[in-house]
Protein backbone atom coordinates (compact mmCIF):
# COMPACT_ATOMS: atom_id res chain seq x y z
CA UNK A 1 0.00 0.00 0.00
CA UNK A 2 2.96 2.68 0.81
CA UNK A 3 4.54 1.94 -3.03
CA UNK A 4 1.10 1.58 -4.79
CA UNK A 5 0.29 5.62 -2.82
CA UNK A 6 3.73 6.34 -4.45
CA UNK A 7 2.43 10.07 -4.61
CA UNK A 8 0.60 10.52 -0.96
CA UNK A 9 2.51 11.10 2.11
CA UNK A 10 1.68 7.81 4.30
CA UNK A 11 1.78 7.72 7.99
CA UNK A 12 2.29 3.78 9.52
CA UNK A 13 1.03 3.35 13.20
CA UNK A 14 2.53 0.06 14.50
CA UNK A 15 2.46 -1.36 18.19
CA UNK A 16 6.19 -2.27 19.22
CA UNK A 17 9.43 -1.30 18.26
CA UNK A 18 10.04 -4.88 17.07
CA UNK A 19 7.48 -4.37 14.65
CA UNK A 20 8.72 -0.96 14.09
CA UNK A 21 11.96 -1.87 13.00
CA UNK A 22 10.65 -5.21 11.07
CA UNK A 23 8.13 -3.08 8.64
CA UNK A 24 11.25 -0.87 7.84
CA UNK A 25 13.28 -3.72 6.70
CA UNK A 26 10.02 -4.51 4.83
CA UNK A 27 9.41 -1.39 3.21
CA UNK A 28 13.37 -1.35 2.53
CA UNK A 29 12.72 -4.71 0.21
CA UNK A 30 11.06 -2.69 -2.16
CA UNK A 31 13.01 0.53 -1.97
CA UNK A 32 11.10 2.51 0.13
CA UNK A 33 13.46 4.33 2.84
CA UNK A 34 10.97 4.90 5.67
CA UNK A 35 10.89 8.12 8.83
CA UNK A 36 11.16 6.27 11.90
CA UNK A 37 9.44 7.26 15.01
CA UNK A 38 10.36 5.44 17.69
CA UNK A 39 12.90 3.47 19.74
CA UNK A 40 15.08 6.54 20.26
CA UNK A 41 14.32 7.70 16.18
CA UNK A 42 12.04 10.89 15.52
CA UNK A 43 12.45 11.50 12.14
CA UNK A 44 9.07 12.48 9.71
CA UNK A 45 11.08 14.16 6.75
CA UNK A 46 10.47 11.01 4.49
CA UNK A 47 8.12 10.28 2.04
CA UNK A 48 6.62 7.12 4.09
CA UNK A 49 6.80 7.67 8.48
CA UNK A 50 6.55 4.64 10.72
CA UNK A 51 5.73 5.36 13.98
CA UNK A 52 4.73 3.31 16.98
CA UNK A 53 1.39 3.89 18.69
CA UNK A 54 2.98 5.33 22.02
CA UNK A 55 5.02 8.16 19.54
CA UNK A 56 2.14 9.80 18.68
CA UNK A 57 1.46 12.00 21.59
CA UNK A 58 5.04 13.53 20.03
CA UNK A 59 3.97 14.31 16.76
CA UNK A 60 2.70 18.19 15.77
CA UNK A 61 -0.66 18.91 14.67
CA UNK A 62 0.58 20.43 11.90
CA UNK A 63 2.81 16.75 10.97
CA UNK A 64 -0.28 14.60 12.19
CA UNK A 65 -2.16 16.56 8.97
CA UNK A 66 0.48 16.42 6.46
CA UNK A 67 0.01 12.58 5.62
CA UNK A 68 -2.65 11.93 3.41
CA UNK A 69 -2.81 7.96 3.67
CA UNK A 70 -3.43 6.80 7.48
CA UNK A 71 -2.57 3.01 7.80
CA UNK A 72 -2.88 1.49 11.12
CA UNK A 73 -1.64 -2.24 12.12
CA UNK A 74 -3.72 -3.69 15.33
CA UNK A 75 -6.53 -1.58 15.32
CA UNK A 76 -7.75 -3.48 18.59
CA UNK A 77 -5.64 -1.21 20.28
CA UNK A 78 -6.80 2.24 19.15
CA UNK A 79 -9.70 2.38 22.07
CA UNK A 80 -6.57 3.25 23.90
CA UNK A 81 -6.74 7.33 24.02
CA UNK A 82 -3.35 7.95 22.96
CA UNK A 83 -3.61 6.06 20.04
CA UNK A 84 -7.02 6.66 18.76
CA UNK A 85 -6.32 10.67 19.45
CA UNK A 86 -3.36 10.55 17.16
CA UNK A 87 -5.27 8.85 14.52
CA UNK A 88 -8.16 11.31 14.39
CA UNK A 89 -5.46 14.24 14.62
CA UNK A 90 -4.32 13.01 11.26
CA UNK A 91 -7.44 14.36 9.87
CA UNK A 92 -5.95 15.15 6.34
CA UNK A 93 -5.47 11.92 5.73
CA UNK A 94 -8.62 10.68 3.53
CA UNK A 95 -7.51 7.06 2.99
CA UNK A 96 -7.20 5.91 6.62
CA UNK A 97 -7.13 1.98 6.76
CA UNK A 98 -6.92 -0.17 10.09
CA UNK A 99 -5.79 -3.89 10.15
CA UNK A 100 -6.52 -6.38 12.82
CA UNK A 101 -7.33 -9.89 13.58
CA UNK A 102 -9.56 -9.08 16.13
CA UNK A 103 -11.22 -5.38 15.62
CA UNK A 104 -14.94 -5.33 16.72
CA UNK A 105 -14.08 -7.69 20.04
CA UNK A 106 -13.00 -5.11 22.76
CA UNK A 107 -13.89 -6.66 26.00
CA UNK A 108 -14.01 -2.91 27.01
CA UNK A 109 -17.17 -2.12 24.77
CA UNK A 110 -14.48 0.83 23.20
CA UNK A 111 -15.00 -0.67 19.97
CA UNK A 112 -17.04 3.05 18.59
CA UNK A 113 -13.39 4.69 19.23
CA UNK A 114 -11.87 2.26 16.53
CA UNK A 115 -15.15 3.06 14.08
CA UNK A 116 -14.76 6.24 14.44
CA UNK A 117 -10.72 6.37 13.57
CA UNK A 118 -10.51 4.43 10.25
CA UNK A 119 -14.37 3.06 9.61
CA UNK A 120 -16.99 0.21 9.26
CA UNK A 121 -14.86 -2.89 8.86
CA UNK A 122 -14.94 -2.87 5.17
CA UNK A 123 -13.36 -6.66 4.62
CA UNK A 124 -13.53 -10.00 6.96
CA UNK A 125 -11.07 -12.63 5.90
CA UNK A 126 -11.85 -15.28 8.07
CA UNK A 127 -8.43 -17.47 9.25
CA UNK A 128 -10.31 -20.59 7.42
CA UNK A 129 -9.91 -18.76 4.51
CA UNK A 130 -6.83 -18.00 4.70
CA UNK A 131 -5.84 -21.08 5.19
CA UNK A 132 -7.79 -22.41 2.19
CA UNK A 133 -6.34 -20.02 -0.09
CA UNK A 134 -2.79 -20.94 1.03
CA UNK A 135 -2.10 -17.47 2.92
CA UNK A 136 -1.79 -19.11 6.33
CA UNK A 137 -1.23 -22.32 7.80
CA UNK A 138 -3.73 -24.50 9.03
CA UNK A 139 -4.35 -24.91 12.35
CA UNK A 140 -5.36 -28.39 14.45
CA UNK A 141 -7.30 -27.33 17.45
CA UNK A 142 -8.09 -29.13 20.88
CA UNK A 143 -8.89 -28.28 24.02
CA UNK A 144 -7.57 -30.85 26.74
CA UNK A 145 -10.74 -31.38 29.45
CA UNK A 146 -9.60 -30.91 32.77
CA UNK A 147 -11.56 -31.21 36.53
CA UNK A 148 -10.58 -29.01 39.15
CA UNK A 149 -11.32 -28.99 42.95
CA UNK A 150 -13.38 -26.32 44.40
CA UNK A 151 -11.09 -23.01 45.29
CA UNK A 152 -12.17 -19.91 47.38
CA UNK A 153 -13.38 -17.18 44.86
CA UNK A 154 -13.56 -13.50 46.48
CA UNK A 155 -11.47 -11.49 44.14
CA UNK A 156 -11.14 -12.94 40.08
CA UNK A 157 -7.54 -11.98 40.52
CA UNK A 158 -7.11 -13.85 43.42
CA UNK A 159 -8.77 -16.73 42.77
CA UNK A 160 -7.21 -16.76 39.35
CA UNK A 161 -3.84 -17.04 41.54
CA UNK A 162 -4.78 -19.88 43.17
CA UNK A 163 -6.93 -22.00 40.50
CA UNK A 164 -5.06 -20.89 37.35
CA UNK A 165 -1.38 -20.13 38.07
CA UNK A 166 -0.94 -22.18 40.77
CA UNK A 167 -2.85 -25.52 40.25
CA UNK A 168 -0.41 -27.80 40.11
CA UNK A 169 -2.39 -30.94 38.35
CA UNK A 170 -3.66 -28.69 35.74
CA UNK A 171 0.21 -27.18 35.16
CA UNK A 172 0.99 -31.10 34.71
CA UNK A 173 -0.92 -31.09 31.79
CA UNK A 174 1.69 -29.32 29.82
CA UNK A 175 3.78 -31.87 30.00
CA UNK A 176 1.72 -34.38 28.31
CA UNK A 177 0.37 -31.82 25.31
CA UNK A 178 4.71 -31.11 24.75
CA UNK A 179 4.84 -35.10 24.66
CA UNK A 180 2.11 -35.25 22.35
CA UNK A 181 3.61 -32.10 20.16
CA UNK A 182 6.01 -30.64 18.23
CA UNK A 183 8.77 -27.96 18.64
CA UNK A 184 9.06 -24.94 18.43
CA UNK A 185 6.19 -24.29 20.81
CA UNK A 186 5.02 -21.01 22.43
CA UNK A 187 3.05 -21.71 25.43
CA UNK A 188 1.16 -18.42 26.89
CA UNK A 189 0.07 -17.45 30.62
CA UNK A 190 -1.31 -14.55 31.20
CA UNK A 191 0.73 -13.40 34.35
CA UNK A 192 4.13 -13.36 35.42
CA UNK A 193 2.92 -15.69 38.43
CA UNK A 194 1.90 -18.49 36.42
CA UNK A 195 5.11 -18.21 33.97
CA UNK A 196 7.32 -18.66 37.11
CA UNK A 197 4.98 -21.46 37.92
CA UNK A 198 5.53 -23.07 34.79
CA UNK A 199 9.03 -22.78 34.33
CA UNK A 200 9.58 -24.62 37.49
CA UNK A 201 7.69 -27.29 35.44
CA UNK A 202 9.80 -26.82 32.30
CA UNK A 203 13.72 -25.39 33.83
CA UNK A 204 14.72 -25.66 30.56
CA UNK A 205 12.19 -23.56 28.77
CA UNK A 206 12.60 -19.72 27.49
CA UNK A 207 10.89 -17.08 28.75
CA UNK A 208 9.55 -13.78 28.15
CA UNK A 209 7.75 -10.94 29.97
CA UNK A 210 7.05 -7.26 29.96
CA UNK A 211 9.14 -6.74 32.47
CA UNK A 212 12.34 -7.29 29.54
CA UNK A 213 14.26 -5.07 27.93
CA UNK A 214 13.04 -5.41 23.67
CA UNK A 215 16.28 -6.64 22.92
CA UNK A 216 16.14 -9.34 25.28
CA UNK A 217 12.76 -10.38 24.52
CA UNK A 218 13.86 -10.47 20.31
CA UNK A 219 17.02 -12.79 21.76
CA UNK A 220 14.45 -15.63 22.91
CA UNK A 221 12.45 -14.98 20.36
CA UNK A 222 15.43 -16.09 18.02
CA UNK A 223 16.27 -18.92 20.37
CA UNK A 224 13.24 -20.17 19.79
CA UNK A 225 12.92 -20.03 16.05
CA UNK A 226 16.89 -21.63 15.51
CA UNK A 227 16.02 -24.58 17.90
CA UNK A 228 18.43 -23.16 20.90
CA UNK A 229 15.56 -23.74 22.88
CA UNK A 230 12.09 -25.81 22.33
CA UNK A 231 10.01 -24.41 24.76
CA UNK A 232 9.24 -20.25 25.08
CA UNK A 233 6.83 -19.16 28.44
CA UNK A 234 5.17 -15.99 27.52
CA UNK A 235 2.60 -13.54 29.21
CA UNK A 236 0.52 -11.80 26.44
CA UNK A 237 3.69 -9.79 25.35
CA UNK A 238 3.83 -11.87 22.71
CA UNK A 239 0.78 -12.47 21.86
CA UNK A 240 0.64 -10.41 19.10
CA UNK A 241 3.01 -8.21 15.93
CA UNK A 242 5.60 -11.01 16.56
CA UNK A 243 6.67 -12.86 13.79
CA UNK A 244 8.03 -16.62 14.45
CA UNK A 245 7.34 -18.53 11.37
CA UNK A 246 8.67 -21.69 12.42
CA UNK A 247 6.74 -22.20 15.44
CA UNK A 248 4.63 -25.60 15.25
CA UNK A 249 2.62 -25.52 18.66
CA UNK A 250 0.50 -22.93 20.54
CA UNK A 251 0.02 -23.73 23.95
CA UNK A 252 -3.06 -21.46 26.24
CA UNK A 253 -2.04 -22.17 29.46
CA UNK A 254 -3.59 -18.92 30.24
CA UNK A 255 -7.64 -19.05 30.89
CA UNK A 256 -9.38 -16.41 30.46
CA UNK A 257 -12.38 -15.47 27.90
CA UNK A 258 -11.08 -12.41 26.05
CA UNK A 259 -11.68 -13.29 21.89
CA UNK A 260 -8.93 -11.26 20.71
CA UNK A 261 -5.86 -12.86 23.31
CA UNK A 262 -7.23 -16.69 21.93
CA UNK A 263 -7.35 -15.42 18.28
CA UNK A 264 -3.97 -13.53 18.53
CA UNK A 265 -2.32 -16.21 20.11
CA UNK A 266 -3.17 -18.83 17.43
CA UNK A 267 -1.63 -16.48 15.32
CA UNK A 268 1.60 -16.56 16.55
CA UNK A 269 1.24 -20.33 14.75
CA UNK A 270 0.14 -19.73 11.50
CA UNK A 271 2.78 -18.46 9.46
CA UNK A 272 2.83 -20.20 6.19
CA UNK A 273 5.72 -19.17 4.80
CA UNK A 274 9.37 -19.97 6.44
CA UNK A 275 12.32 -17.75 6.45
CA UNK A 276 14.16 -20.78 4.58
CA UNK A 277 12.02 -20.58 1.65
CA UNK A 278 9.54 -23.73 2.62
CA UNK A 279 6.14 -23.86 3.41
CA UNK A 280 4.16 -25.09 6.77
CA UNK A 281 1.07 -26.76 6.13
CA UNK A 282 -0.73 -27.18 9.50
CA UNK A 283 0.39 -26.50 13.44
CA UNK A 284 -0.86 -27.40 16.96
CA UNK A 285 -2.99 -25.45 18.66
CA UNK A 286 -3.77 -26.77 22.40
CA UNK A 287 -5.99 -25.29 25.57
CA UNK A 288 -7.60 -26.26 28.23
CA UNK A 289 -10.79 -26.91 28.51
CA UNK A 290 -11.62 -26.31 32.87
CA UNK A 291 -14.78 -28.05 33.68
CA UNK A 292 -14.15 -27.26 37.64
CA UNK A 293 -15.38 -29.82 39.88
CA UNK A 294 -18.51 -31.59 37.71
CA UNK A 295 -21.17 -29.29 39.25
CA UNK A 296 -21.33 -27.69 35.88
CA UNK A 297 -20.83 -24.40 37.61
CA UNK A 298 -24.23 -24.61 39.50
CA UNK A 299 -22.97 -24.94 42.81
CA UNK A 300 -19.56 -22.90 43.05
CA UNK A 301 -18.41 -20.10 42.24
CA UNK A 302 -15.36 -21.05 41.29
CA UNK A 303 -16.67 -23.77 38.80
CA UNK A 304 -18.55 -21.11 37.13
CA UNK A 305 -15.64 -18.97 36.30
CA UNK A 306 -13.94 -21.75 35.16
CA UNK A 307 -16.86 -23.66 32.98
CA UNK A 308 -18.08 -20.06 31.29
CA UNK A 309 -14.33 -18.94 30.26
CA UNK A 310 -13.36 -22.38 28.96
CA UNK A 311 -17.06 -21.69 26.39
CA UNK A 312 -16.08 -18.59 26.01
CA UNK A 313 -12.59 -19.67 24.76
CA UNK A 314 -14.17 -22.13 22.70
CA UNK A 315 -17.03 -20.12 20.69
CA UNK A 316 -13.97 -17.38 19.92
CA UNK A 317 -12.44 -20.34 18.23
CA UNK A 318 -15.51 -21.39 16.26
CA UNK A 319 -16.54 -17.62 15.78
CA UNK A 320 -13.42 -17.26 13.67
CA UNK A 321 -13.69 -20.48 11.65
CA UNK A 322 -11.38 -22.60 13.85
CA UNK A 323 -12.89 -26.40 14.47
CA UNK A 324 -12.40 -27.89 17.98
CA UNK A 325 -12.20 -31.43 19.21
CA UNK A 326 -12.76 -31.69 22.89
CA UNK A 327 -9.74 -34.37 24.07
Amino acid sequence: LSWGYSESRVLIVVTSKKLLLEMRDRLLAIGILAGLCGDGNFDTTKRVTIIVDKSLKRLSTSVLRSFDVLLCDEVQGAAASGYWKGAMAASSARIRLGFSATPLHRADKRTIYIIGAFGEVVHRYSPSAAARDGANAKASIKMVRHKSRVYPTGTYTGWEGRAVANNKKRNLLVHDIIAATSAPRIIFVRTIEHQEALAKELPSAGTVNGLMESDEQSARCKDLASGKIENLISTPTLRQGVDIPAISTVINMAGGKATIDVIQKVGRGSRRFQTDGTTKETFDVYDIYDEGCGCNGGDHKSCEWFIRHSSERKSAYNEFGYNVTLV
